[in-house]
């Protein structure tokens, strides 16, 4: 039996796959090479980083796990996400599975059940990123530090009782 890191090093090797496969897609369809970059980031984080978490999981079983990513774990590993990385941030997975659907890698269900969940849940993720700016902001305050306080230092400002 495979332990987790040589699972987590096959699974990476084959998403590494995949995204060079994809990459040549989207330069295909006239991307722009910084396009192409945040395009191959965001899905690098969702591959590599956040399905490769305990337990990893390949990338065909991950197409069912956007809701917590983008409600929860992106969320506290970004703090600094905005509502327009969650739109922008989606609309690449999605469009990343739907590649991997026309492919025949993913189930038209599957994909269908993505697009459906991006859709329904977005303004509960966008909910979400208010809710815990308005937390960390809260926690600053009470701490004596306000927005564009130059003399805090990044030490200063990590907030106990927070998950990052």
């Amino acid at each position: 039996m495979k332990n987790n890191a040589d699972v987590i090093r096959d699974i990476r090797k084959e998403n590494s796959h995949y995204l060079k496969l994809y990459r040549d897609y989207l330069v295909q369809q006239g991307l722009k090479e910084n396009k192409i970059e945040l395009n191959l980031e965001t899905l690098e984080l969702y591959l590599n980083c956040y399905l490769c978490y305990y337990p990893p999981c390949p990338m065909v079983e991950g197409i069912d796990k956007v809701d917590y990513f983008f409600n929860s774990w992106y969320i506290k590993k970004a703090w600094f996400l905005t509502e327009r990385d969650i739109h922008s941030k989606s609309n690449t997975i999605k469009k990343f599975y739907y590649w991997m659907m026309k492919k025949g890698l993913v189930d038209q269900d599957q994909y269908t059940k993505l697009a459906e969940t991006i859709k329904r849940n977005k303004r509960k993720w966008l909910k979400s990123i208010k809710r815990y700016h308005q937390k960390l902001e809260a926690e600053a305050l009470q701490l004596g530090f306000e927005a564009g306080d130059e003399d805090a230092s990044y030490d200063e400002i990590m907030i106990d009782g927070l998950d990052f």
